[in-house]
């Protein structure tokens, strides 16, 4: 493998070498188990290879020569990375919080910037799902921080930055925060082809936005996602995660469907309704409307109380399926 890979780079071919080192560092990690050998999963596979052939742009672009570098030094801190995305995907945490990990702790790994800012961000991702937030936060700030250091951070680097940031605010219930992060990511990880790297994104970015109350777009991007799924023969634990996130959906819609409306809003109400679809704080929304604060509030409990709701998001999803939004919208 590593006669390969000097091959390729000496062509100048950076895209066949990451893919070259995934599949060797993939081969190396996984190795056997129990006795038997493991056959990586396809998505697992092409995840790597894509992460790794993104960090060697990402490393062309920064001016690093790769062939000065060293090919095992590059290729093997860049298959680490890549992998444990990877890894990730397939739903084995701790085995991709391994590669992350030893991807971080390479001698040379601060002066290699984009392997670790992946690798950190999957040790985000990671800790996240296992509900370690403070530890998540503190990995997705780093890698955050290290993107914007080397490059762009609207760059597909960026991007990955941002999912693991957009990942914590969800599970620390910022839901505007999370889909801003999210929404922002989505124009990195669009392609031609479909990813796992994207379907993935879209589901959380349905999934936050159902929980904010937006079921239409919520179920729109789901549609997207599904789509991406179709494409792909394994995104692993991305049909899961899809079909979680439907019927959260769908019992998003009954619950906002559900019963009569008695008395509805005023319309001074259906003006705060209006503004609480967005992410205005109440004192921003009594800006907008050159009220108090505590007359936005009042408005508010008062639109609960109507709609039969207890939070902000159940409201906008209730209001949305009584079609009180678009009575709000052209009363303002």
């Amino acid at each position: 493998m590593g006669a390969a890979f000097d091959r390729t780079l000496s062509d100048r071919d950076s895209e066949a070498a990451a893919a070259l080192w995934a599949r060797s560092g993939a081969m190396a990690l996984t190795g056997r188990r129990d006795g038997a050998p493991v056959v990586a999963p396809a998505a697992l596979a092409l995840a790597a290879e894509r992460a790794a052939a993104e960090l060697c742009r990402t490393a062309e672009q920064l001016g690093v020569a790769l062939e000065l570098d060293g090919p095992a030094l590059f290729g093997e801190r860049a298959a680490l990375a890549g992998l444990s995305r990877a890894l990730y995907f397939a739903g084995e945490l701790d085995e991709a919080w391994l590669a992350a990990s030893r991807a971080i702790e390479h001698p040379d790994s601060a002066r290699r910037p984009p392997g670790y800012a992946l690798a950190r961000s999957t040790l985000a991702l990671v800790a996240a799902d296992q509900g370690r937030l403070a530890s998540a936060r503190g990995h997705a700030e780093r890698a955050r921080a290290i993107v914007g250091r080397i490059t762009s951070c609207r760059s597909w680097l960026g991007a990955n930055g941002a999912v693991a940031l957009g990942t914590v605010l969800a599970g620390e219930g910022d839901l505007a925060g999370a889909e801003r992060e999210f929404a922002y990511t989505e124009r990195f990880y669009a392609d031609e082809v479909a990813t796992v790297h994207h379907a993935h994104l879209l589901v959380r970015l349905a999934d936050v936005r159902c929980r904010r109350g937006r079921l239409d777009d919520a179920d729109a991007t789901l549609c997207r996602a599904h789509e991406a799924i179709a494409e792909l023969a394994d995104s692993g634990t991305v049909p899961p995660l899809a079909a979680q996130v439907e019927r959260e959906l769908e019992q998003a819609r009954r619950q906002a469907g559900g019963g009569e409306l008695l008395e509805g809003p005023s319309d001074a109400e259906l003006a705060v309704l209006r503004l609480l679809t967005t992410d205005l704080s109440a004192r921003q929304i009594a800006g907008e409307l050159f009220l108090s604060p505590n007359t936005v509030r009042s408005h508010t409990r008062a639109i609960y109380q109507k709609l039969g709701v207890r939070s902000r998001a159940d409201a906008v999803a209730r209001a949305d399926a009584l079609g009180l939004l678009g009575k709000a919208g052209s009363r303002t």
